[in-house]
């Protein structure tokens, strides 16, 4: 019998044995690493070694066909002679020169041609005559500095398409000079970019590698392969490896280095010609170099894996063997501890009872400190004691049912009676602990503390319950509908207090539901908006409720996604706006009547400004009439008196009218580039004769350049009349300046004067209706106080600022600020200028026809014309006039505006002009300044007169009229 090995020792020999194959494990380890490292330098000198062969093929080739071509040109240049450079030798030198030029082509493939050139660029002989065109080449840039530079020997040129042949090519090129060194043209050999593509093409260079010729001088590109678009005389980016190492001096070098094209490392070599300025690059992908020494690192690799693998396995093996002699003898020592240590460091409360009594045989620390007992005194107590009376029975009931074998197994959500009284939740779920009969004496419980998730859930019911009780009360209701947009749940009172039943829209689209005021259009918008899953706010609808009422919503709501992203439908409230759509349809009516009241008031300004004006008119012409005849001293006295009383009348008149009407927003700006210089003439010739008569004197200084304004000619004119007829007024001595400048990007003008001037507390209001200065008697020849009201609601039409500047006892100064216009203006808008009485000799004698439904006003009219010399024949109907003969061949038409008789004056001249056989001379008058009248009268073909007119103004557009020979184009004037 053997004797038994001593266990020390077979764990000796066990050891050797996990030495001996651990050395074998890190001889197969370090093999593998040589292998490998070896492997991958071997790749590496591979690729560059064919770079650098690649590189040195490429200078060969490159080198040679360079001094080939060189050797071609320096014989050319020797050998021309400088009678054959003109084009008027090229017939008797042709054929000799372009033979010697085909012989050079001859086995040369480098070469797409080779040409010679005159000192203007036009080629005078070339190889291939027969398919080569002629072309000239002064325009670029070999041919310049060849011509430029009497020192230039070789010149390269930049890679384009051949103007001769349309392929992509290199020119080569010399000088042509004579024995003085003077410029007699080019010889140049075009180097075929194709041939190179082709020797390029046929290296192998890899999926990522390249080959790149290009210029050393430049670093510009002469050929790729591959060849991106638009690479052709691309620079290569400075920063790059091989313009580095260039740059330092080394002509040839091999590197690692990033492309700049594709940004893949790469293997490459480079080499720089030492004669010419180009240098060659050949390069291969790293990727593509270590491609096969990847392969062989993997099958090193997978078979240095299984011989590991096999050691290993022997290693674990034997390891196996022991550990499980040392597992088995552990076993129930590390079950029971693995025991203990689940049960009292679990992070939920373990529990051990007696089935039958449901006393505690053991409990850990997490659930003694869960119900805030020692453990000590936890095993004082039992199930009973620390249940809830109210889960008790439920409780009891289940265990009853696990020993009876009902259930392998319960849980159940129980509270539990802490030791300071306090209630908490647990979840416990039992299981029984059974002998191998099946019976059991214990049960196992782990409870999990849930109070605070409980106490969640009832928070969170009496939030919903809360939520619903406001949801009830609110005015607004909410509601929320499912993935095709149909109610799922909405607010109940709300939509009662509306009178609208709840109940039917659920499981309804909202467009399922009849309702108004929505239009398809804005369906159509709601709907795309829900599609898109977007929020949209304040759709409104309206419906008609129990009562027959009809009420309005507005809707908002937005998207709900679940915890996916995915669509589950929309959400939002509703809120009651029948209240503000009643307010809003009062409003809207509100607002007609105030518009129809503003019509109405449009059309009484419009009535008042005629009836009002036609009196006015009379009592003009009438007075004109008067002062004219004979009068006495006395007489005149009393003419002057009654003119000036219908003045102030007139003036009265017209500030009221003016004020009205602006106020009514009646009067519409018409803004253009204005000529200043030509409203400041207008200003001048209106004042200027009349302030002599108060002893004053009147000056305009103009300004050497015309500023453009950008405003409405007629309404500045006005202003500029209030401003400067209140100084004629107001100042005693001394005199009036009016002038412009520019400011800025502004122009200003300014009108001076040295009357009494304006105390400072007083400027603030002398923009207010009737507020005067220096007037408590209301001398009427002052005026009335309407003027700068005027000035103030005009200047704001046109969108002018008026500024006064003044000081007592020396004067004021008045300023209109307007922008500048940013085109030029079109001359003077002001066409007529009053003339005297006394000019209109012209009409002596001539026969004048009056239309004016206002008896006085014709009469007026006929005894001032009358009075001048003129006969003057008045109807007072549109179709009388039309029925007599006395109309027809008259020297002048004066119509009125509005006429009895179906037709208006414009339609009456109109159809005295188609009875006559010439152009008629007319003048139309009315006393309408509304918009509408004033946009119909200046809309015609006559020019217009607005009452009330005196006889010089009347007499300056009669004069104006007949001398413009009937020229439609020049008679649409409004004054």
């Amino acid at each position: 019998m053997s004797a038994i090995r001593p266990v020390s020792t077979q764990r000796r020999d066990g050891s050797r044995l996990v030495g001996l194959l651990g050395l074998a494990v890190l001889a197969v380890t370090a093999l593998m690493g040589y292998l490998i490292w070896s492997g991958y330098q071997e790749a590496v000198r591979g690729a560059e070694i064919t770079t650098r062969n690649y590189a040195a093929i490429l200078e060969a080739r490159l080198d040679a066909t360079l001094r080939r071509a060189d050797a071609i040109l320096l014989e050319r240049v020797r050998t021309i002679p400088a009678a054959a450079l003109s084009k008027r030798a090229v017939p008797r030198y042709a054929g000799e020169i372009d033979a010697m030029l085909d012989s050079h082509m001859a086995r040369f493939d480098e070469l797409a041609g080779l040409r010679i050139f005159d000192a203007d660029g036009d080629r005078l002989y070339t190889s291939d005559r027969a398919i080569t065109p002629l072309t000239n080449v002064a325009d670029l840039d070999y041919f310049h500095r060849l011509r430029d530079d009497p020192q230039a020997s070789l010149v390269f040129s930049e890679v384009a398409a051949s103007r001769a042949t349309g392929r992509m090519s290199m020119a080569v090129a010399r000088a042509l000079r004579d024995d003085r060194g003077a410029f007699r043209g080019v010889v140049a050999a075009a180097i075929e970019i194709d041939y190179f593509k082709a020797l390029f093409q046929a290296l192998e260079i890899g999926p990522q590698g390249f080959v790149s010729l290009m210029r050393s001088d430049n670093f510009r590109t002469v050929l790729r392969h591959p060849m991106p678009s638009g690479w052709f005389n691309r620079v290569l980016p400075a920063g790059t490896a091989v313009r580095e190492a260039l740059s330092a001096g080394n002509k040839r070098a091999t590197l690692e280095f990033t492309s700049a094209r594709t940004g893949v490392d790469v293997i490459g070599s480079y080499r720089a010609l030492e004669s010419y300025p180009f240098l060659v690059v050949a390069a291969v992908g790293r990727e593509d170099a270590l491609a096969g020494w990847r392969t062989r690192t993997q099958v090193v690799g997978v078979a240095g894996l299984l011989l590991l693998g096999l050691l290993v396995g022997l290693m674990i093996r034997h390891r196996g063997a022991e550990a499980r002699e040392a597992r088995v003898t552990a076993g129930l020592v590390e079950s029971e501890e693995r025991f203990r240590t689940l049960f009292e460091q679990a992070a939920v409360g373990v529990t051990l009872t007696e089935s039958a009594t449901g006393r505690f045989v053991r409990v850990n620390r997490k659930f003694a400190d869960f119900l805030g007992y020692s453990h000590a005194e936890m095993l004082q107590q039992t199930l009973r004691s620390i249940t809830h009376p109210d889960d008790l029975t439920l409780n009891v009931a289940y265990r009853e049912r696990l020993r009876a074998g009902e259930l392998p197994e319960f849980s159940m959500e129980k509270r539990y009676i802490r030791k300071d009284g306090s209630v908490v939740w647990g979840l416990v779920t039992v299981s029984p602990i059974r002998k191998p009969d099946g019976s059991f004496e214990h049960q196992v419980a782990v409870v999990t503390d849930i109070d605070q998730r409980r106490r969640a859930q009832e928070a969170l019911h009496d939030s919903e319950a809360r939520y619903r009780r406001l949801t009830e009360l609110s005015s607004d209701w909410y509601w929320e509908e499912d993935a095709n947009y149909r109610c799922t749940e909405t607010s109940v009172s709300a939509l009662k207090q509306l009178g609208l039943d709840a109940a039917k829209r659920i499981g309804k689209t909202r467009w399922e539901i009849p309702s108004v005021g929505v239009s398809e259009a804005h369906w159509a918008a709601h709907r795309a908006d829900l599609d898109a899953r977007r929020t949209f706010r304040g759709f409104e609808l309206g419906r008609i409720n129990r009562r027959g009422e009809l009420v309005w919503g507005s809707i908002s709501g937005a998207p709900i996604f679940d915890a996916q992203g995915n669509f589950r439908g929309y959400g939002g409230v509703g809120t009651d706006i029948t209240e503000r759509k009643r307010q809003e349809a009062e409003l809207i009516a509100a607002r007609q009547a105030a518009e129809n009241a503003s019509l109405a008031k449009t059309r009484f300004l419009a009535a008042a400004s005629h009836d009002l004006r036609q009196p006015i008119q009379a009592i003009n012409l009438f007075l004109e009439a008067l002062n004219r005849s004979s009068l006495s001293e006395g007489q005149k006295e009393i003419s002057a008196y009654l003119s000036l009383a219908v003045h102030s009348l007139g003036e009265l008149l017209g500030g009221l009218l003016d004020i009205s009407k602006l106020d009514a927003g009646i009067v519409a700006p018409h803004l253009a580039p204005t000529n200043t210089e030509a409203v400041l003439r207008r200003i001048e010739a209106e004042f200027a004769p009349v302030v002599p008569e108060n002893n004053l004197h009147f000056r305009l200084v103009p300004r050497r350049q015309d500023l453009a304004l950008r405003t409405d000619p007629d309404l500045l004119l006005r202003i500029l009349r209030n401003i400067v007829g209140n100084a004629v007024k107001y100042t005693e001595h001394g005199g009036i300046l009016v002038g412009a400048r520019r400011r800025g990007d502004r122009g200003v003008i300014q009108v001076w004067d040295t009357g009494p001037g304006i105390a400072s507390q007083h400027l603030s209001h002398i923009f207010e209706e009737y507020f005067q200065i220096g007037n408590p008697q209301r001398d009427k020849t002052k005026g009335l106080g309407l003027g700068l009201a005027i000035v103030r609601r005009l200047a704001k039409l046109i969108g002018a600022e008026v500024h006064c500047r003044s000081r007592l006892g020396r004067g004021t100064v008045f300023e209109i600020s307007l922008p500048l216009a940013t085109e030029p203006s079109n001359g003077s808008p002001y066409p007529h200028v009053a003339l005297d009485p006394e000019d209109a000799s012209g009409f002596t004698g001539r026969r004048i026809v009056v239309i004016e439904d206002d008896v006085l006003v014709a009469k007026a009219i006929e005894q001032s014309l009358g009075a001048l010399g003129m006969t003057v024949t008045a109807f007072n109907d549109a179709q009388d006039a039309l029925g007599s003969l006395e109309i027809a061949d008259a020297d002048f038409y004066i119509s009125d505006f509005r006429l009895p008789g179906g037709i208006d004056g414009v339609q009456l001249l109109d159809a005295i002009q188609r009875r006559s056989a010439r152009p008629i001379s007319a003048v139309l008058l009315t006393g309408d300044t509304s918009p509408n009248q004033i946009d119909l009268s200046t809309a015609s073909n006559w020019n217009v007169l607005f009452k009330p007119v005196d006889l010089s103004k009347l007499l300056s557009v009669m004069i104006e009229t007949a001398g413009e020979s009937r020229r439609p184009e020049n008679r649409k004037h409004r004054v």
